[in-house]
């Protein structure tokens, strides 16, 4: 019964967070789905499993040597200007934040000094590990 019971839950979760993943979806712009598209492949093989903030991410474009730093510089080129520097691009990340692109995810893992922390995971390999997708 109990079992019952938290197996009805998990599946409400899972479609409470599908709602929310629609409406923040929806609420982005094409210009920004390309750019998240083209920024979370780019920051996983850039930065792997560390977290890191906008601060490095510009750091990575700025020294940008190989093809994934070129494809971050492409895209914070995007959002950084010389009348707001780094803040809409900032404010880019957090809207992508939380959804999922290609199997793709831009988590908030934490706030530091210079803004929030974000970190990309292959949601893909969480879902198939995850008991409440089986």
């Amino acid at each position: 019964m109990l079992e019952l019971l938290l197996r009805q839950v998990l599946v409400r979760l899972d479609e409470i967070e599908e709602k929310i993943e629609r409406t923040s979806r929806r609420s982005l712009s094409a210009e920004d789905r390309r750019r998240r598209g083209q920024l979370l492949p780019a920051a996983l093989a850039v930065f792997g499993d560390r977290a890191w903030c906008a601060a490095e991410l510009m750091g990575a474009a700025l020294n940008a040597v190989n093809e994934h730093e070129l494809q971050l510089q492409d895209v914070a080129g995007a959002y950084v200007d010389a009348e707001q520097g780094a803040k809409a691009l900032g404010k880019f990340l957090a809207r992508i934040a939380n959804t999922d692109c290609a199997g793709l995810r831009l988590d908030v893992v934490g706030k530091g000094r210079e803004g929030r922390i974000y970190m990309v995971r292959d949601v893909r390999l969480s879902k198939s590990r995850n008991p409440r997708t089986s």
